[in-house]
């Protein structure tokens, strides 16, 4: 039988966004268990405002803290930047670092230079991990009966959404496991 016409670029474009999620989760895991806290000051904070056909708005909060008698320059908020379309979202996290605030920031002993300072997990990078995944498996499932399926289907006995279920719970296993721990 012959592979459905959307079953590779489904498969590919899967690969790549459960990837690049994968990616993000890791990134943010190590990031979270590997960097310590510092003592840090709030130089500056307000809303950054990102147009393109819409606007995005960002926390922009610039910090100093002191590693080793040398002193660092941070600016990410949290592990993994991200925008949103809400002002308000990032107008309340200004407002929580005011200038001259002492405050507590993450910094990587690896790499001090590389420091945030809100110690929250992200919801992206699952959301793509498994959004990746769902295309893949969907593509895989086109193909249930011929050779791109990768043993994947009906009569391999292993259904895509059985797989998918699988990937789904682990993920939302690790999720809340992060949210619990810090």
């Amino acid at each position: 039988m012959k592979p459905h016409r959307g079953q590779g670029i489904s498969i590919f474009i899967g690969l790549i966004v459960s990837l690049f999620g994968f990616f993000l989760v890791m990134s943010q895991t190590r990031q979270l268990t590997r960097y310590v806290p510092v003592e840090a000051v709030i130089l500056t904070a307000r809303v950054e405002e990102r147009t393109d056909e819409t606007s995005t708005y960002l926390p922009e909060i610039k910090f100093e803290y002191v590693v080793g008698g040398r002193t660092y320059l941070g600016r990410r908020v949290f592990p993994l930047t991200t925008s949103n379309s809400f002002r308000y979202l990032a107008e309340g996290w200004v407002k929580k670092f005011p200038p001259g605030r002492h405050v507590k920031a993450y910094y990587d002993p690896r790499k001090p230079a590389e420091s945030f300072l809100v110690r929250k997990v992200g919801l992206l990078p699952y959301a793509m991990l498994l959004i990746g995944a769902g295309i893949l498996l969907g593509g895989l499932g086109m193909g249930a009966n011929s050779r791109l399926s990768l043993g994947v289907g009906r009569r391999s006995g292993v259904g895509v959404g059985t797989v998918w279920g699988v990937l789904a719970g682990l993920s939302v296993v690790h999720y809340l496991y992060m949210v619990i721990r810090y």
